[in-house]
């Protein structure tokens, strides 16, 4: 069963690209992170082993947080939503807290930043990969009639909230948070797990969507957030 964890990946650190490598760089080198929703480990280990840093860790699935273990200091076992973080975390103990790919399969991502922000020191910062709901290869299916789940990605099966950049922006304004920089994972839609062939589309509906959102090829986007005064 191990070898079917879903959410086991390798980090390819040479592919400035990846998502995986944007929200590591964003991290940086020798800090103390808490990482929300661990899964194998593998962000885990790279962030220990190649850049330097002490993890804690809060993982639900107990069999990806037996993979995760030894790359962790502290590995709190739990859903992150009904833990008492406050009794295993001091206060202002972390220089980042880290949340990839994660808030989207919250039932209320915004309670758990409110809960997540005195854990950070004071030039502390939260980083978070977050999918958009607002890819063009979604657009288009929901022009076609489609919402179908999927085992990953945009539709993920799993994910219970959906963001555009806007509703970033609000999540994290209305917790207690200033976005200080955003980046993005760029991904057409051909290249995306629907396949999406645009020529099967009137060129004037291509053309209208991509002038009207800015975020037409935007897979993920990559926010760094700080604690707002």
């Amino acid at each position: 069963m191990c070898g079917e964890l879903k959410y086991d990946f390798q980090i390819d650190l040479s592919d400035t690209h990846s998502a995986h490598g944007k929200v590591l760089r964003l991290v940086g080198w020798g800090k103390k992170v808490l990482e929300v929703g661990c899964a194998t480990g593998y962000l885990t280990r790279a962030l220990k082993e190649r850049f330097w840093c002490t993890v804690d860790a809060v993982e639900i699935d107990p069999e990806a947080a037996a993979r995760a273990r030894p790359f962790c200091a502290q590995l709190l076992v739990g859903d992150v939503e009904e833990l008492p973080l406050e009794v295993y975390f001091a206060p202002e103990s972390y220089d980042v807290i880290l949340l990839a790919d994660v808030l989207e399969h919250l039932r209320e991502p915004w309670m758990v930043l409110r809960r997540l922000r005195p854990l950070l020191r004071e030039k502390g910062y939260v980083v978070a990969s977050i999918p958009n709901i607002a890819h063009a290869a979604v657009i288009l299916e929901l022009f076609e009639g489609r919402f179908r789940y999927r085992p990953r990605g945009l539709l993920d099966e799993t994910h219970l909230r959906f963001f555009t950049r806007e509703g970033v922006e609000e999540l994290f304004a209305g917790n207690g948070y200033l976005i200080t920089y955003w980046d993005r994972v760029a991904l057409p839609p051909a290249l995306t797990e629907f396949g999406t062939d645009l020529s099967r589309f009137p060129e004037e509906v291509i053309r209208f969507l991509y002038k009207k959102n800015r975020d037409a090829d935007t897979y993920q986007f990559i926010v760094k957030a700080v604690r707002a005064e």
